[in-house]
């Protein structure tokens, strides 16, 4: 028997507010945000208060600007990339993107597409052997291995626009 959360439901079930659309496996949005908007990552950043910190990454395309709060390891691997910076050994997102060029494929897109109760969502699109490849991930994750891919970001405009 599977471990169960203290809501009662499965640990390898998705969580009760996750719509059909995510319990399928398909990872499509649950609403259509509009177009996808290329946008550049202007910065990681950290913010402190008293004992807390948060860490998030600032997305533009010049007009509009948006915020993702992300984990600190994301974080340090993103102003990594970012800033050009390797470690002696492979971080986590340098080893996907030797993993990806090994399978002889590049790195196509990112587009961050959906929001729900405060958690975005993202897709990682990969060409292999000219057929294109979605991958259902975090931002975070997408934005780390594009910035290391030169891989274009999109984020769908509504989501990018809103108030």
């Amino acid at each position: 028997m599977a471990e169960e959360h203290e809501s009662g439901q499965p640990y390898d079930a998705p969580p009760d507010f996750f719509a059909e659309a995510y319990e399928s496996g398909a990872a499509q949005p649950l609403r259509d945000w509009g177009a996808p908007v290329q946008v550049h990552v202007e910065g990681a950043f950290r913010a402190c208060s008293g004992e807390s910190e948060e860490h998030c990454v600032v997305l533009s395309d010049g007009i509009g600007k948006m915020v993702i709060v992300i984990g600190r390891a994301e974080w340090v691997s993103i102003r990594l990339a970012l800033a050009q910076r390797t470690h002696d050994r492979p971080l986590t997102h340098d080893f996907l993107l030797r993993v990806v060029e090994a399978l002889d494929a590049d790195v196509d897109r990112v587009l961050i597409d959906d929001e729900q109760n405060g958690t975005f969502y993202a897709k990682a699109y990969f060409d292999l052997e000219d057929e294109i490849v979605e991958v259902d991930c975090r931002p975070s994750d997408a934005m780390a291995l594009a910035i290391r891919a030169q891989a274009p970001i999109f984020v769908s405009s509504g989501l990018l626009y809103r108030d």
